[in-house]
């Protein structure tokens, strides 16, 4: 699971490049659009350096929209009040409150989200209504249209937001009920198995308790029995377990039905699969639980995402790879499922590596040496 170090519990994180891009690119569509707006609605005041700087702090903080977007909604909200202030005319600078207020309602709770964005719309209209203080039938239909517009985005952000903690726990319960029926299963197999074992024992040590001063001959066969049956029932226990184990770890043949359970919990999988010659067992279960483990700590950890699996066969060497797009970051430790496939996969000769992809997200990767003429 992604942690964040306990030093930066308190910082505002940084937005990825590509965010940072993006914001600079509508920082300069803001600057140019308030010239724009100013020469349409033919205002007093032209904008200058401060107008220009206002538009363009603005839009440049839409770059914190994933990392913080309480934080950008604040400054998103400070940037337009203070251009709205000095007196220009209302241009593409307001759009950025829209897509400030979509996300903050999309990301947060409703707890979070409507004293936010309620007070964010309340500071931008007082500003709004301070531009066009000198028309008043204008001021009052331009503060109406505007608690309208931001009132739109608001609410469709808050539908998704409801849509995706419901998919969410949906995927949780999943993965809950899916451990909780394994662990229900093996109990009933191992009782099965062990129970007439261990009953046999217990009532053959009751009689070697009972005549082991009397008939010291009958006190011997009795434990004689206890060590014949407690051998056979660890013998029948080892072999129930081997069987669950092959019944419960199939191979690259039930990706294609792991995908379709994956999917049923609202993950999005594209599953790309190269032909493979036949694999032992043992590694074909390795690349199978290789693949759950990793779809597993997608629905568990990384929100709102996309996850690609790719197999293939390349110069004697199978390749494993699981990319996702969601929320991570930077720092991670390993837990126990990523120990358990890496100790699983260097036990067959093969590598395992897991972090950060190189565009946001989480990548793990397994490489399994096939060995020459082996089959199933």
């Amino acid at each position: 699971m992604v942690r964040r170090p306990a030093g930066d519990q308190g910082a505002v994180p940084l937005p990825g490049p590509r965010a940072g891009l993006a914001a600079a690119g509508l920082a300069v569509l803001a600057v140019v659009g308030s010239d724009f707006a100013a020469s349409v609605q033919d205002w007093e005041r032209s904008p200058g350096v401060w107008a220009w700087l206002a538009a363009a702090v603005t839009a440049g903080a839409l770059a914190w929209w994933r990392v913080a977007p309480v934080v950008m909604l604040a400054a998103v909200a400070a940037g337009t009040s203070a251009y709205l202030l000095g007196g220009y005319a209302p241009g593409p600078v307001l759009l950025c409150m829209v897509f400030a207020t979509f996300q903050v309602a999309r990301v947060r709770a409703l707890r979070v989200s409507l004293p936010a964005c309620g007070a964010a719309a309340a500071v931008v209209v007082a500003a709004l209504l301070v531009n066009v203080a000198d028309q008043s039938s204008l001021a009052v239909i331009i503060s109406i249209a505007w608690v309208n517009w931001l009132l739109l985005p608001w609410s469709l952000g808050t539908l998704v937001q409801v849509r995706t903690v419901a998919a969410a726990r949906l995927r949780t319960e999943l993965v809950e009920r899916g451990a909780l029926e394994e662990r229900a299963r093996v109990a009933r197999e191992v009782h099965d198995v062990a129970g007439h074992g261990f009953s046999v024992i217990a009532m053959q040590a009751g009689v070697a308790l009972l005549v082991l001063d009397d008939d010291p001959a009958q006190a011997r066969e009795s434990l004689q029995a206890i060590r014949t049956t407690s051998t056979e029932a660890l013998s029948d226990l080892r072999v129930a377990l081997s069987m669950m184990q092959a019944a419960a770890t199939p191979g690259l043949d039930g990706l294609p039905r792991l995908a379709e359970r994956v999917q049923g919990a609202g993950l999005s999988v594209v599953l790309h699969m190269e032909p493979v010659p036949d694999l032992p067992e043992a590694l074909d279960a390795a690349a199978y639980r290789v693949v759950q483990e990793s779809l597993t700590n997608v629905l568990r950890h990384a929100g709102q995402a996309r996850a690609k699996v790719q197999i293939v066969h390349e110069n004697g060497t199978l390749l494993v790879g699981v990319d996702d797009d969601g929320t991570g970051s930077p720092n991670h430790s390993d837990g126990r499922g990523l120990t358990g496939m890496r100790s699983r996969i260097e036990a067959l000769g093969g590598t395992l590596t897991a972090g950060p992809g190189d565009e946001g997200g989480f990548r793990v990767r397994a490489r399994i040496p096939v060995p020459e003429g082996a089959e199933r």
